[in-house]
C-alpha cells in the first residue's frame, strides 16, 4: 500500500511542477491560457528591478527585451539590439551641436587639424543617456551601437586662391572617417563651407572628435556655421 501511495505522490508532484512551469498565477486561480505569468491585485503593484544608470550599463549581456526601471532618469528602459532605450523616447537617440557665428575667428595654419569650435554651450538637443559632450568637437559615446555622424564648417571670408581643406572624424584619437577633403578655389574673398556624413560602429566609452583643416598660411578665418550631429541607428 505504501508503494502505491508513494507512486501517487510522485505523479501528483510531477503534474504540479509541470503546471507551475508552464503557467504561473499570483493573486489569481485560473491563469489565462495565453499567459506564462499572470498577476492580479487591486491593492499591490508589480515592481521590476530598480537600478541607477551606471548599474544598468554594467549589467552583463542582457537579453533583448530585458527591462529595468532607471532611477537616474526616472523611466522604464528596455534592451534592444542597439542597446538600452528609454521607453519615453519616441525618437532615435541623438545629439546636435550647432552654432551660427556672428563674430570671432578660427585658426587656419597650413596642414594643422583643429577641433570644431563648438561644445557644451552650443548643444541644441542631447539624449544624455547616450552622449556626453566633454569639450569642443569632443563627444563621449555611452552605449554601444551603430551611429550616423555628420558635421560641417563654413567661413565667411575664404581668401582668393586654392586652399586645401579636410573634415575628419576620430575615435579614441584614431582616424575612422574622412567626411570631406579636397581643394577649395575662390576668385575672391567669399563664403565657403563643407560638410559630410559617415556611419560607424561604436562601443561604450568611445571618444569621438571632429576636426577640420583649412590651409590659410596661418591667417585666421571668420566662422559662419559649425555643426556636429550624431544619431544612434
Amino acid at each position: 500500500m505504501k508503494n502505491y501511495v508513494m507512486v501517487f505522490f510522485c505523479i501528483f508532484s510531477f503534474l504540479q511542477n509541470t503546471n507551475s512551469y508552464s503557467q504561473t498565477g499570483i493573486g489569481i486561480r485560473d491563469v489565462h491560457p495565453s499567459a506564462l505569468l499572470q498577476l492580479e491585485s487591486t491593492s499591490k503593484t508589480f515592481v521590476m528591478p530598480r537600478v541607477t544608470d551606471a548599474q544598468m550599463l554594467l549589467i552583463p549581456s542582457p537579453l533583448i527585451g530585458a527591462q529595468v526601471y532607471n532611477t537616474t532618469y526616472n523611466s522604464l528602459f528596455f534592451y534592444t539590439a542597439v542597446g538600452w532605450r528609454n521607453i519615453n523616447s519616441s525618437a532615435l537617440a541623438a545629439i546636435m551641436i550647432d552654432k551660427n557665428f556672428s563674430s570671432g575667428t578660427i585658426p587656419a595654419v597650413n596642414n594643422t587639424y583643429y577641433l570644431l569650435p563648438i561644445g557644451i554651450s552650443e548643444i541644441k538637443y542631447n539624449t544624455e543617456a547616450v552622449f556626453t559632450v566633454e569639450a569642443n568637437g569632443t563627444i563621449r559615446i555611452r552605449k554601444s551601437g551603430t551611429y550616423l555622424i555628420s558635421a560641417g564648417v563654413s567661413v565667411s571670408n575664404m581668401p582668393t586662391g586654392n586652399r586645401k581643406y579636410a573634415l575628419k572624424v576620430y575615435k579614441n584619437d584614431s582616424l575612422i572617417a574622412v567626411l570631406n577633403a579636397g581643394e577649395a578655389t575662390t576668385s575672391g574673398s567669399d563664403y565657403w563651407g563643407v560638410n559630410g556624413v559617415c556611419v560607424a560602429a561604436l562601443s561604450a566609452n568611445d571618444l569621438i572628435t571632429v576636426k577640420y583643416l583649412i590651409n590659410n598660411n596661418g591667417g585666421n578665418l571668420s566662422p559662419k556655421f559649425v555643426n556636429i550631429s550624431i544619431t544612434q541607428l
